[in-house]
């Protein structure tokens, strides 16, 4: 623990790859390179990530000239710049500005309404751009405009895509089949003119062949009674009509991926992403990275499932070794490593790290996370064990060999709970940690100190406005000081920068009452439910608001979702009294006929506000 790892160049390295306060995750092998063609690819556009310098203007005609005279100039910035983003722990809003000016450039020289004489691979590179677009905006959780950016890139390559039924099983003893969801892709050209990549099963016994021997995971299998994907009937759908290409299979995943940062992360989500997984499976031939990727996103949804959750374990290490073996070769692997999110080995390992874990596996977590230098992640693993004087020592002797490392610090604040680690993170970062001024607004917030708390997620989020939990707490600490209107613009930021959590919706709705704006209340709650849908104070929130608006059905509808998710238990008299009251007066202005938009309806006090 005591020895140094890592080349003075390479630390140097990681620090400039520090973008808005946030940290590189994790071990990242030769970062020098990655940095070098960020300073190449940025310098000659006037954009600047270097943290001695102040920000200057970006100079509109220089950007353009240099575009104008190498339109594929923007592409491969934008690609460094997400990579560089990948490598974060969170979220910078400086990337994400220069990605937003980058990506409109490369649709205008690659995109579908592109002047350039790009030859016979012009519906390929539009569909790639138009791909790679939405994927920046699923990094940036942005799954409404990634919409039309898929939907542009399945144009392009003359592919349209739908989820129907069909009949099939899921398990080896099933009898009956059941409806099944599939993906239907219908071609308006009969080629794509792309390669479908290397042989599927080959690349399979590529990833079995890369399979580390490890004691804690020796008895583990991946047989399993439930079938990878479901066994069709023949003659019932679900067959694929020719051979998809590369990039057709990438847009599926991408699809996928829609699915998951467009919709609440239920137990439905994982069910509706399968069908787009499962279609790139089936291909006989794929690339590398779309096959791991494919493979990843199924042992995402196993580990969800006791029966598949060896499987989802072994497939998952599987994958996770894969990138440092000699087959395929890494040209190979490289093919539309761009138009996949598939995570660097860092994350990857993380993520295995963090299920093994999960399973009980202790000590197989905590020699992966010293292996990638997840410091925070090994810390998580002595606190489990009750070993936390082991994790300061462990902190403290890192310490020893790399003093001004602040998020060393402020995992030693987070052992000892002592403020003056995260002041002293905040010292030697020079004002640029945002993970210290998140600790210590943490911190205070625990000790109830909430004017202090909101001053130090003032200052973290100054660095970085890109972060949305931040902005709820922020928002929380105004309410409890009675700052209606600064707690209104937090919660609102939150909501914009992460529009499925429900609890931003709720307190929005519930200031919007207070400021007695009921029409705002209705519209954010309405927001809340999509969201809460197992939330029973939600759902009475949003029949007060309903009644109070005057929206008798959805009133309707909320009473009973409180009383189903109860069991009966709560029954909303005063908004049944108001929908009964409304009712009468409605029939007694229109005879029998009833209406849903009476006059002015009684108000109701919002009373279940949600908590940070």
């Amino acid at each position: 623990m005591g020895r140094d790892t890592v080349s003075n160049g390479d630390r140097w390295a990681r620090q400039q790859l520090a973008v808005d306060g946030e940290e590189v995750t994790g071990k990242v092998r030769l970062p020098q390179y990655l940095l070098l063609a960020r300073t190449l690819l940025t310098a000659p556009l006037g954009l600047s990530f270097m943290h001695s310098k102040e920000d200057e203007p970006i100079d509109g005609d220089q950007v353009s000239e240099v575009l104008t005279d190498l339109p594929s100039w923007s592409w491969w910035t934008a690609r460094v710049l997400l990579t560089n983003q990948r490598l974060l722990n969170r979220s910078a809003a400086t990337l994400r500005s220069a990605l937003s000016m980058l990506m409109p450039q490369v649709l205008k020289f690659f995109g579908p309404e592109s002047t350039l004489e790009l030859g016979d691979s012009r519906r390929n590179l539009a569909a790639a751009a138009e791909l790679e677009c939405a994927l920046v905006e699923h990094v940036y959780s942005s799954p409404h405009t990634a919409l039309g950016h898929l939907q542009a890139a399945g144009q392009a390559l003359g592919m349209q895509t739908s989820v129907e039924g069909a009949m099939g099983v899921r398990t080896a003893h099933q009898v009956d089949p059941k409806a099944q969801l599939v993906i239907s892709t219908s071609h308006i050209a009969q080629d794509n003119g792309y390669s479908s990549g290397e042989d599927s099963a080959a690349l399979d016994s590529m990833s079995l062949g890369s399979q580390a021997e490890s004691s804690e995971l020796k008895g583990l299998t991946t047989d399993s009674d439930v079938l990878s994907a479901p066994r069709m009937v023949e003659g019932s759908g679900g067959a694929v009509k020719r051979p998809l290409g590369g990039l057709e299979q990438a847009v599926l995943l991408g699809w996928a991926q829609q699915v998951k940062k467009g919709t609440s992360a239920d137990e439905l989500q994982a069910w509706q992403m399968a069908p787009y997984v499962e279609a790139v499976l089936r291909q006989q031939r794929s690339h590398p990275v779309i096959r791991a990727s494919a493979k990843l996103l199924q042992a995402r949804h196993e580990r969800t499932r006791t029966r598949t959750l060896e499987r989802s374990l072994m497939h998952l290490q599987q994958l996770a070794e894969a990138p440092i073996q000699p087959h395929p070769p890494a040209m190979a692997r490289l093919r539309h490593a761009f138009g996949v999110l598939f995570p660097l080995r860092a994350a990857l390992r993380k993520e295995l790290g963090e299920q093994l874990l999960s399973t009980g596996l202790v000590g197989a977590a905590m020699g992966l996370f010293e292996e990638e230098d997840l410091w925070d992640s090994l810390i998580i693993c002595y606190r489990l064990l009750h070993k936390l004087p082991q994790a300061q020592q462990l902190v403290q002797a890192r310490l020893q060999v790399t003093p001004d490392d602040a998020s060393l610090l402020c995992a030693l604040g987070d052992i000892t709970l002592d403020d003056k680690h995260y002041h002293k993170a905040w010292e030697v970062s020079k004002g640029r940690s945002t993970r210290a001024q998140r600790s210590l607004a943490r911190s205070a917030q625990r000790q109830q100190h909430w004017e202090e708390a909101e001053g130090h997620w003032e200052k973290a989020l100054g660095l970085n406005p890109l972060f949305s939990q931040g902005w709820f707490a922020m928002g929380y600490c105004c309410m409890k000081t009675h700052r209606t209107q600064r707690a209104l613009e937090a919660f609102t930021r939150c909501a914009q920068q992460e529009p499925d959590n429900g609890e931003a919706w709720n307190n929005i709705a519930a200031i919007h009452l207070q400021l007695q704006h009921a029409p705002e209340a209705f519209s954010a709650l309405s927001e809340a439910v999509k969201y809460k849908r197992d939330s029973w104070q939600t759902w009475a929130n949003y029949g007060q608001a309903a009644a109070q608006t005057g929206n008798n059905l959805p009133a309707a509808r909320a009473v009973q979702k409180v009383m189903e998710l109860t069991q009966g238990q709560r029954v909303e008299v005063d908004m049944l009294a108001v929908l009964v009251q409304q009712m009468q007066n409605s029939r007694q202005e229109h005879g029998m006929q009833g209406s849903d938009t009476p006059g002015a309806p009684p108000k109701l006090a919002l009373v279940h506000a949600l908590p940070s």
